[in-house]
């Protein structure tokens, strides 16, 4: 009788670790199924998502490209068609309560309108929330006006509106580097999507931001935000493109899988002049000491040593060679640009810009080409590259 209660016994026990096997290997695969897909959409202007899919959902954007013109009829060139696509709506959350999509995050690295301008048709649609804002405030009184339903606004006042009608949740505005003040802040601590709840400073002048915005299962998102290095053109007379391009901020993502990091980053459309000042009046800030170089802090945390994509800055023009900027701070595998980016008459393909008082026309190509020989020089071994308009990477 003790003999036949203990087969029941281990019977028992048998199936009931049997029956767990199934459970625990879909668990498994559950906490490995996460995707991060990475979009850099070939529209106008500049604009990068992050879809994220596990057992959260997480959408986190960089810049929104230009506006979409009225009686505009392409249906893929502008940001507000590519966040509408079916695909890529079904890899936002929706909050039953709002009837909205989440955007956890949107940052806007400076306020030209190639950059900024999808943000106002966002606000338009009505049918999304951003949830986080962080944007330049650099400038941002300068940024000229969209309309919001029918009426014209500055970027201040297409936030406020935002906010007003629960459109936007949490605001962070980003001054300079050196500001006594470094950030505006208006945190909605009471919301559930708030990402901004804990953040630090990272440097010891209380400027460069950062924050972990995302954990699934192990798979961790984080943020650092580097506020403008300094307000370009700012004892001018007259603030050029350039100065406001100078003024960008610029942003780093550094995601994590299994242990494997990989870093996103994003120049906003900064030229020679802020990567000067950036890298320390051309001393090699991987070497120099600290009493060197002045912005030894800034480079610090600007640097990556893991797996990097580089969006390249303002759009690879000519005015982004400086080969000592690149290669005293990432580590770079592959770099994008806009294939098919146009300038802001919608009908030239080629990238025009004004330098010392001549008119240039400067090709995708030939800005790849550029970038190319940068690279090149900088590092020497031949392992970069650009996907040539690659618009997704899924990791």
């Amino acid at each position: 009788m003790k003999t036949s209660k203990k087969v029941i016994c281990l019977l028992m026990t048998l199936i009931m670790v049997v029956s767990s096997l199934p459970m625990v290997a879909f668990e498994a695969e559950a906490a490995n199924s996460s995707v991060l897909k990475v979009k850099y959409w070939d529209i106008e202007g500049d604009s990068t998502a992050f879809f994220y899919t596990g057992k959260k959902k997480f959408c986190a954007i960089v810049d929104t490209g230009s506006a979409k013109p009225e009686k505009y009829t392409d249906k893929n060139k502008y940001f507000i068609d590519k966040i509408q696509n079916k695909a890529n709506l079904d890899m936002l959350e929706y909050d039953k309560s709002m009837k909205k999509r989440i955007i956890n995050l949107l940052c806007l690295t400076h306020i030209h309108g190639d950059h900024i301008g999808g943000f106002y048709d966002l606000l338009n649609s009505g049918n999304f929330y951003i949830a986080n804002l962080v944007v330049n405030n650099v400038y941002i009184n300068d940024s000229g006006k969209r309309k919001i339903n029918g009426k014209d606004m500055t970027l201040t006042g297409a936030i406020n509106y935002g906010v007003l009608k629960g459109l936007i949740g949490s605001v962070i505005y980003a001054n300079t580097y050196n500001d006594i003040i470094k950030y505006g802040m208006n945190i909605d601590y009471n919301d559930k999507y708030c990402i901004f709840k804990n953040f630090r400073f990272l440097d010891r002048q209380g400027a460069i931001l950062h924050r972990q915005i995302l954990n699934d299962s192990g798979n961790t998102l984080k943020l650092t935000v580097f506020p403008a290095l300094k307000k370009y053109g700012s004892n001018k007379v007259t603030i050029t493109e350039t100065d406001q391009n100078n003024s960008s901020m610029m942003i780093k993502l550094e995601y994590s899988k299994n242990g494997a990091i990989t870093d996103y980053v994003f120049l906003g459309d900064i030229c020679r002049e802020a990567m000067r000042d950036i890298v320390g009046s051309g001393i090699d800030i991987k070497n120099a000491a600290k009493k060197i170089n002045p912005n030894e802090d800034y480079c610090k945390w600007l640097r990556t040593n893991s797996k990097t994509f580089l969006k390249i800055n303002h759009h690879a023009s000519r005015r982004v060679r400086n080969a000592q900027f690149y290669s005293c701070n990432f580590d770079v595998k592959e770099y994008m640009a806009n294939k098919n980016w146009k300038s802001t008459n919608f009908t030239n393909p080629n990238y025009d810009y004004t330098y010392n008082g001549q008119y240039h026309k400067y090709t995708y190509k030939q800005s790849v080409a550029a970038f190319n020989e940068i690279i090149t020089w900088s590092k020497g071994n031949g392992e970069y590259k650009s996907p040539d308009g690659k618009e997704e990477n899924t990791f």
